[in-house]
């Protein structure tokens, strides 16, 4: 490829060339430009939410999955929605003790895709295996009942540990089981209770397209 690239401009043929010298499942990300999600798993196809945004207008609901993107009932996916998330970050899911007053970011348009830029960076993608390992950041979810929930995933797999996954390649059918813990704040405050045993959640049916 290389001799090619030379004769080319050795003939005159171009002056111009580019050429990707790694391989395309790169996970950097560009914030700058406004895309929060790793390059290579973002160029997967994952359906559009607001195809159906007439559907999700008619339930009251919180926050939607689909493998790894996660949308909230609120901004562009529903203007009449309320929901928003704030990224508490890598910290002890106890440390968080009252949910933040304002800043919870709602969903938006990023280059054509839904985007919630608030939890869309949830997970890292490892490129040699193909697979997903939770951040395991906390989160707080302003409700579309004006409650608050404080979440973090804790597992991607539906029978394995994600450690699991980092030396071997699980596959698809194992995967978008997401294992949530949350607490709820107490009623009509922003106090999220004292809980030695925090509620879990797990969506038990893998996710397609």
């Amino acid at each position: 490829m290389y001799d090619l690239q030379v004769l080319a401009l050795q003939a005159d043929l171009t002056r111009v060339i580019t050429f990707q010298m790694a391989r395309e499942a790169s996970t950097r990300t560009y914030p700058q430009i406004g895309v929060p999600e790793p390059h290579h798993p973002v160029s997967h196809h994952v359906d559009d939410p607001e195809k159906a945004k007439n559907k999700l207008e008619e339930f009251n609901w919180d926050l939607g999955f689909h493998r790894t993107k996660i949308i909230a009932n609120g901004g562009i996916t529903n203007n009449n929605g309320k929901v928003g998330v704030v990224n508490m970050g890598q910290i002890d899911f106890d440390d968080v003790k009252e949910a933040p007053s304002g800043g919870y970011i709602q969903d938006s348009r990023s280059f054509g895709s839904v985007v919630n830029k608030g939890i869309a960076d949830w997970y890292n993608y490892r490129t040699r295996t193909h697979n997903v390992e939770s951040r395991k950041n906390v989160y707080v979810v302003k409700s579309s009942e004006d409650e608050y929930i404080k979440i973090r995933i804790l597992n991607y797999y539906c029978s394995r540990d994600e450690k699991d996954c980092r030396t071997i390649m699980c596959t698809r059918a194992e995967a978008a089981c997401l294992t949530i813990e949350y607490v709820l704040s107490d009623k009509g405050t922003r106090v999220f209770p004292i809980s030695t045993d925090p509620q879990l959640a797990q969506n038990n049916q893998p996710g397609y397209p």
